[in-house]
């Protein structure tokens, strides 16, 4: 068995056992305290009656309580969340296919075979999972509520549509996973908010022209957000929740950050970037023509993307500690995770395109 077998080989073991853990995972999984409680309130109210029932009383996340209430409506109170589980992760892997697609074909300008696009898919769905802060508590909650892995996959369906050229027909889609990012993901929404306000900034400055795509999204994540921020049940719940003064808020935001990037984020930074080796030989065997010495920190690739991640990291602790007078529950924090696998696959690529590492690689046969 040549090397090329071997790999794929590997790949496809990979890809097994994934799917078997989580399969596995899902027929094992019951549900528990709050589960109870929003399937009798989705037989008394129905969806949308429970949906406001809880917006008002507790929870103001009303675009992720709306679907989660929808799979409610076929279960009792000794169902399994399987298929619940099972379409979570066809979601999330047709989500990163189409993100990966649109990523090889507009950012990196590297066409390859649907099939290995759809491994390439799965492979960033791995590092996600890598990249998550307590896996445990992550995707256990994915595995059982639509508030941290739904609005992940909107915010991956998003970001793959905007990166495409513009269809008209797209519109009611871009309004549709806009309004579910807004509706279920307060960090996440407020950072998409303020880095698309800052896109949009600067090509009006630049290029004297506002994206109707972008306008269209930000309004839509805005208005949602506004929907949720409004409820009564954000006033109930802030009212069991830490208060602190301004200096507090930015003082734990700054510690929080600093222990996130510090101590939380190597180690799983550094298995991503393991795990990313494919993306790093794809880019090796898509080299530039262009010969020019591709030093780490000394490019323009390399400090765009690092302080991309500081920012949007230092937002999601500014919003978090705010909301919640403390760090939060470490399955806020997962939209961390998606950037960190994205821009990491992306100076993958990029290493391997400028040859940086040339000196570890071993010569071909031939």
């Amino acid at each position: 068995m040549n090397s090329r077998k071997k790999i794929e080989l590997q790949f496809l073991l990979s890809i097994f056992f994934l799917f078997l853990f989580w399969i596995t995972k899902s027929f094992l999984n019951r549900l528990h305290d709050d589960d109870f409680i929003m399937v009798n309130s989705v037989k008394e109210f129905g969806v949308w009656g429970s949906m406001l029932h809880f917006y008002n009383g507790w929870n103001t996340r009303w675009a992720s309580y709306l679907l989660q209430c929808s799979f409610y409506q076929f279960w009792t109170i000794t169902s399994t969340p399987l298929y619940y589980n099972l379409t979570t992760l066809l979601f999330m892997v047709v989500c990163c296919f189409k993100l990966i697609q649109s990523f090889f074909k507009q950012i990196v300008k590297i066409i390859i075979h649907p099939l290995h696009l759809l491994k390439f898919g799965i492979l960033l769905f791995g590092g996600l999972i890598i990249a998550t802060y307590q896996i445990d508590d992550t995707w256990f909650w994915v595995s059982g509520s639509t508030m941290y892995g739904w609005n992940l996959g909107c915010g991956m369906l998003l970001i793959s549509i905007l990166l495409n050229d513009f269809k008209w027909h797209q519109i009611p889609l871009l309004i549709l996973f806009g309004l579910f990012i807004g509706g279920a993901a307060e960090p996440f929404a407020v950072g998409s908010i303020l880095y698309l306000l800052i896109i949009i900034i600067y090509q009006f400055k630049v290029k004297r022209t506002i994206s109707s795509r972008l306008m269209i999204t930000c309004l839509s994540i805005a208005i949602s957000f506004g929907i949720a921020f409004a409820g009564n049940g954000h006033a109930v719940r802030s009212s069991l929740l830490p208060s602190l003064s301004l200096p507090e808020i930015l003082l734990r935001t700054g510690y929080f950050s600093l222990k996130l990037i510090l101590w939380h984020s190597p180690i799983r930074l550094l298995g991503v970037i393991l795990l990313f080796m494919p993306f790093y030989n794809l880019g090796f065997q898509n080299q530039l023509e262009s010969k020019m010495e591709w030093k780490l920190f000394r490019n323009e690739k390399v400090i765009p993307c690092l302080l991309m991640w500081i920012s949007w990291l230092g937002i999601h602790c500014l919003i978090i500690t705010k909301l919640m007078g403390n760090y939060g529950p470490p399955r806020a924090w997962s939209s961390i995770s998606l950037l960190s696998a994205l821009l990491i696959a992306y100076l993958m690529l990029e290493a391997g395109r400028n040859k940086l590492f040339q000196e570890f690689t071993l010569p071909s046969k031939k």
